[in-house]
C-alpha cells in the first residue's frame, strides 16, 4: 500500500501527459487514436450510457438495445464492456456529464497499465524504481496509443495481472491464488471481449510450459476448480449471453486475412509518433497498414532483459556464493531477486528455474504466430483455422492483428529486469548513474513512440443536447421506432458519425431506432440500408415498414428543394409533424 500511494499517481501523471491535451478538454472531447472521424469513440460513450442505464434497470433488458430494431440482442453485437460501464456509471450519475465520465474511466485504465505493468516486473525480479519505468513504457504502449480511440482495446492491465496471478499461483499453488486467476481473466473478458479470448488462448497453451509432475495431485485440480468457477461466477452471464447472439455470425476469409498481420508491420510505427520514419530499420509503407513496432527502447530493453532473466536464473542455480559486483562488493540483492517468491522460482518450488521467463516468452511467441492470423500458410494447414473452428467466439473476430498487443506486452517485465541490471550500477563518480541511464532511456523510448498533442473530437457535454426533436419524440410515449434519413452512404467509419449521435440522442428520447452501428450488423439493416439509398422511393418506405417504423426524421442539410418536392409525393404515408430547425419528423402511416 505504501508503493500503491507513490505509483499510482506517478503513473496517473504519466497518463495526463501522454494524452495532453486532453486534460484540458476532458468535459467536451474525446480522444481519436488513429480513428478518422468521432464514430468510433461516440459508440463506446454510447455503450457506456447504455451500461449505466441499464444498471439502473438492474439489467432487463441488457441485451436489447434501441439500435436495429427490431433485432434483438442488437447490444450482443459490439463489445458490451459491462464492468468499464459498472465504473462509469457513479462517475456520470455524479458529474451529469458522460463526456467527463468516459475520459476520467479511460485515464484510470491508463493509470492501471502502467501499475500493472510495473507489479509484472517486480514478479519477474526487478526493483520498484526499475519496475516503474517499464511501467512507463508500458503506458506509451504504440499499440494503445494507436487505439485511443477505441476504449475497450486500451485496457491491457487485466491481462498484465493475469500473468501476474499465473506466475504468483504455479510454483506452489494455493486456493487464493487460483481465484484470483479466475478473477483476472474474466476482468479481461468484462473489459474488452478480444482481450479475453486473445489471453484465455495464449496463457492457456503458454501455461504447458508451468506444468510439473508435482501438478498431479488433488490440491490442484481443486485449484483448477476454483479459478474456473470463479470465472463463471463473474463472467459466464455476460459470456454466454452475447455468444447465444453472436454464433449466428461469421466474418469472411477475405476480411480476416486483410485484418490479420504481416511480418514488415512489426517494424512499423505509427506514423502519428514522433519517431516513425526516425530509424532506418523501420519501414514507412508496406504490409497491412496496421503499425505494431512496440518502440526501439523497448524492443532492445526487452531483449536483454531475456538475457538478465536467464543470467540471473543461471547464477542461482550455482548456489547462495558470492557474486562481485562492478564495485567490488557481493550482489546479494541480486541473488535474492531470482528466489521462488520473485517468480523466478520453478513450479516445483526451487530457485533458479527457468519457469518464469520461458513461460513469458511462450506468451510471446503464441501471440506472434497468432497475429498472423489466415495469412500464415504452412504448407496447406493454417494455424488460426483451429482457432475459428474448435475456440468458441474466434468466428466472429475479425481482427488477428490485434494479438499483436500481447507481443508487445510481453517485452515490458523483461525490459524492467534489463532497467534493473542499469539502476544499480554507478556511472564514474555517480552513485546514481544507472538510474540516471535508466530515466533517461526510458524518456528516449517515450519521445520515440510518443503522439502529442493527440487529436481529438469535441461532443456536446450534454447527455447529449437535448435539441427540439428530442424533446418532442420523448413527450411521446407510444416507444414507436425511428429512422434517421439520411442513411449512410457507404460502409466507411466516418459515414456513420451521424448515425451514431442518433443513438445517443435516442437514449434521452426513449425512442428504438431502425437504424444502429456495430460490430456486426444484422442482415435485416443490410437489406433496409440499400433500400433507403433511393428514400423516397417505394422501396424504402416498405423497408421502413416491415421494420416497424413509427417516425422518420430527416436532416435538413439532406432535404434538397428537390428532395422536400419529391417527399410531396408520399404525403398519404409521410405526414409532417414537426418543422425543426435541424430535422422535420414525419410520421410513418403503414
Amino acid at each position: 500500500m505504501r508503493r500503491a500511494r507513490v505509483q499510482v499517481p506517478f503513473h496517473a501523471a504519466v497518463s495526463v501527459l501522454l494524452t495532453w491535451p486532453l486534460a484540458l478538454h476532458l468535459t467536451d472531447s474525446l480522444p481519436l487514436g488513429n480513428e478518422s472521424s468521432g464514430t468510433v469513440p461516440r459508440v463506446n460513450l454510447w455503450t457506456l450510457r447504455w451500461n449505466e442505464l441499464q444498471l439502473g434497470d438492474l439489467y432487463r433488458h441488457y441485451w436489447d438495445a434501441p439500435i436495429f430494431h427490431p433485432t434483438p440482442g442488437a447490444f450482443a453485437l459490439s463489445e458490451p464492456q459491462p464492468l468499464t460501464g459498472l465504473v462509469f456509471a457513479p462517475i456520470a450519475w455524479s458529474t451529469r456529464n458522460p463526456v467527463l465520465a468516459y475520459n476520467l474511466v479511460l485515464l484510470v485504465v491508463l493509470t492501471l497499465n502502467g501499475w500493472a505493468a510495473a507489479r509484472l516486473a517486480r514478479r519477474l525480479g526487478a526493483s520498484t524504481g526499475p519496475a516503474a519505468a517499464a511501467g512507463v513504457l508500458t503506458q506509451a504502449l504504440p499499440f494503445v496509443a494507436a487505439q485511443l480511440g477505441v476504449l475497450q482495446l486500451t485496457v491491457v492491465f487485466p491481462i498484465l495481472l493475469l500473468l501476474d496471478a499465473v506466475l504468483a499461483w504455479a510454483p506452489a499453488g494455493g486456493r487464493r491464488r487460483a481465484a484470483v486467476i479466475g478473477g483476472w481473466l474474466a476482468v479481461a473478458f468484462l473489459t474488452c471481449g478480444y482481450y479475453g479470448l486473445f489471453a484465455a488462448v495464449v496463457v492457456g497453451l503458454a501455461g504447458l510450459t508451468l506444468v510439473r509432475r508435482s501438478w498431479l495431485s488433488v490440491a490442484r485440480a481443486v485449484d483448477a476448480g476454483v479459478a474456473a468457477a470463479v470465472f463463471a461466477l463473474l463472467a459466464l452471464p455476460w459470456v454466454i449471453g452475447q455468444s447465444r447472439v453472436t454464433r449466428a455470425y461469421a466474418r469472411s476469409e477475405a476480411t480476416i486475412t486483410a485484418l490479420s498481420a504481416q511480418p514488415i508491420d512489426y517494424v512499423r510505427l505509427w506514423p502519428r509518433a514522433w519517431g516513425w520514419s526516425g530509424a532506418p530499420w523501420l519501414a514507412e509503407s508496406g504490409g497491412s497498414q496496421h503499425w505494431l513496432y512496440p518502440g526501439t527502447v523497448l524492443l532492445a530493453a526487452g531483449v536483454g532483459g531475456v538475457g538478465v532473466a536467464f543470467h540471473r536464473a543461471r547464477r542461482a542455480r550455482r548456489g547462495p556464493g558470492r557474486a562481485a559486483g562492478t564495485d567490488g562488493r557481493t550482489e546479494v540483492a541480486d541473488l535474492a531477486e531470482v528466489t521462488p517468491s520473485a517468480g523466478l522460482g520453478g513450479p516445483d518450488g526451487r530457485a533458479g528455474s527457468v519457469a518464469a521467463p520461458v513461460f513469458l516468452l511462450a506468451v510471446g511467441a503464441v501471440a506472434l504466430v497468432a497475429s498472423f492470423g489466415l495469412r500464415l500458410d504452412l504448407a496447406g494447414w493454417r494455424p488460426y483455422d483451429v482457432l475459428r473452428d474448435h475456440v468458441p467466439g474466434f468466428a466472429s473476430l475479425r481482427s488477428p492483428y490485434r494479438f499483436a498487443v500481447i507481443v508487445q506486452l510481453v517485452l515490458v517485465p523483461f525490459a524492467g529486469l534489463a532497467f534493473d541490471a542499469l539502476w544499480r550500477r554507478p556511472l564514474g563518480r555517480a552513485r546514481r548513474g544507472g538510474a540516471l541511464v535508466v530515466v533517461g532511456l526510458v524518456v528516449l523510448g517515450v519521445v520515440e513512440v510518443v503522439a502529442v498533442p493527440i487529436p481529438l473530437a469535441t461532443v456536446d457535454p450534454v447527455e447529449p443536447a437535448v435539441t427540439e426533436w428530442v424533446s418532442w419524440l420523448a413527450a411521446r410515449p407510444d416507444g414507436r421506432p425511428v429512422a434517421m434519413v439520411p442513411f449512410p452512404s457507404s460502409g466507411k467509419v466516418e459515414a456513420y458519425e451521424p448515425t451514431v449521435e442518433a443513438m445517443l440522442a435516442g437514449l434521452d428520447h426513449g425512442h428504438p431506432l431502425v437504424n444502429g452501428y456495430s460490430g456486426l450488423f444484422p442482415p435485416s439493416y443490410d437489406s433496409l440500408e440499400a433500400a433507403m439509398q433511393g428514400f423516397p422511393s417505394q422501396d424504402a418506405v416498405d423497408a421502413l415498414v416491415a421494420a416497424g417504423t413509427g417516425y422518420v426524421v430527416v436532416d435538413r442539410a439532406w432535404l434538397t428543394p428537390e428532395r422536400e418536392a419529391g417527399m410531396q409525393g408520399w404525403a398519404r404515408q409521410l405526414v409532417p409533424v414537426l418543422q425543426g430547425r435541424d430535422v422535420v419528423v414525419y410520421r410513418l402511416v403503414p
